[in-house]
């Protein structure tokens, strides 16, 4: 097809071939590598290991994601991550509280290199866990589940009823919510009032869907949006946070089969 321009950066600025990343990020463990757009992603173990930890029985283990480009426009980026085991899920936390600039020099690759060697962020896994939790026990709102179905929405899927399917498994793990709540429109609903209005779902329940979705079900640029809407999410205050006095049993898996997707964390 057509060549298409990525990014236009200094001819003096130093540059990282695609194959020298892609090997570079392979010889330090990478668990996986993909390329889209004119940067790198892949997912590593940080230097103290993979830390399993529970959360309500969800067991999860430490990674981080490196974001290299190789046209030279901007900076790698470092971003915490959780893996969920039970489904293999990795939720990445794309908020500025959960990453981390490489700072380069002549030498790219040798840059690269030690921050794939050395790099650990206590305190910011333990931020990073802590919003978890606290997602457990905080009921969605009308606007968060918004959010999210607006996202997915737009993300590129095989077909129409694939699309379906999708919709049908976000609807039926946050409940009706224009049955719910009498309405044909919810954008009726004023913002502020949005915000005060729980779904039939956790937080933690839209956080695992979405990235369920961006982890087995979606192309990278759609992937990345999910993601995305996760860091906001866990960056910020969930509207509703710590309205559910408990936590609760969470659903492994949303999209199964067709037809198959199981209700949520309700109750």
């Amino acid at each position: 097809g057509a060549a298409k321009l990525l990014a236009v950066s200094s001819p003096k600025r130093p540059l990282i071939a695609f194959d020298e990343v892609r090997d570079l990020v392979q010889r330090y463990g990478a668990h996986d590598v993909s390329y889209h757009e004119g940067v790198v992603k892949s997912t590593h173990t940080p230097r103290g290991g993979q830390r399993p930890f529970d959360i309500n029985g969800d067991r999860f283990e430490h990674r981080f994601v490196m974001e290299t480009p190789v046209d030279g426009f901007s900076h790698p980026k470092v971003y915490l991550s959780f893996l969920r085991q039970v489904c293999s899920n990795g939720a990445i936390g794309y908020g500025r509280a959960f990453r981390s600039d490489i700072s380069l020099g002549k030498e790219i690759g040798l840059c690269i290199a030690r921050a794939l060697d050395s790099y650990d962020n206590e305190e910011g896994y333990a931020a990073l866990r802590q919003r978890f939790a606290s997602a457990q026990t905080s009921w969605a709102s009308v606007r968060e589940c918004r959010q999210a179905t607006k996202v997915l929405e737009k993300v590129g899927l095989a077909s129409g009823g694939r699309r379906r399917h999708l919709q049908q498994a976000f609807h039926r793990m946050s409940g009706n919510l224009n049955e719910l709540y009498g309405l044909a429109n919810l954008d009726a609903l004023s913002g502020k009032r949005q915000r005060v209005l729980p779904s039939r779902c956790r937080v933690y329940d839209v956080i695992n869907f979405l990235s369920e979705v961006a982890t087995h079900h979606t192309a990278p640029a759609a992937a990345q949006s999910l993601q995305a809407l996760v860091g906001t999410m866990i960056s910020d205050e969930y509207d509703l946070e710590g309205t559910a006095a408990t936590g609760t049993e969470f659903a492994d898996l949303f999209l199964g089969a067709e037809g198959a997707a199981p209700l949520a964390s309700v109750n």
